[in-house]
């Protein structure tokens, strides 16, 4: 599919975090020293809000349970309440391009 814009690299400062909707999906936006990923923005686990979570290099936590998802892979580092992360199904990652200051998200 298409490279859709999702925000300006502006938008989000380094080691933060932005919600974004592209073409109907809710992903969130993440800064790792100026390189920048997206996934699906919901938990895998219970659905929570991970735009409102903590970023630490590429680790996202989610403010909900503490389920830790790697931003450059979708894969579950930590499960939530320290389950194993086997548990908890990885998040979707979309493939990122920058185009000048505009953060172009595939979102298929």
């Amino acid at each position: 599919m298409a490279l859709i814009k999702a925000c300006s690299t502006s938008d989000v400062s380094k080691s933060g975090l932005k919600f974004v909707k592209v073409a109907d999906k809710e992903l969130v936006i993440a800064n790792v020293n100026g390189k920048f990923y997206a996934m699906d923005n919901w938990c895998t686990h219970e659905q929570g809000n991970l735009s409102e979570g903590q970023l630490s290099k590429t680790v996202l936590t989610c403010p909900e349970h503490g389920a830790q998802f790697d931003v450059t892979s979708g894969r579950v580092l930590a499960g939530p309440d320290g389950e194993a992360p086997g548990e908890t199904p990885m998040a979707r990652v979309h493939r990122v391009e920058v185009q000048g200051s505009n953060i172009m998200v595939d979102v298929d």
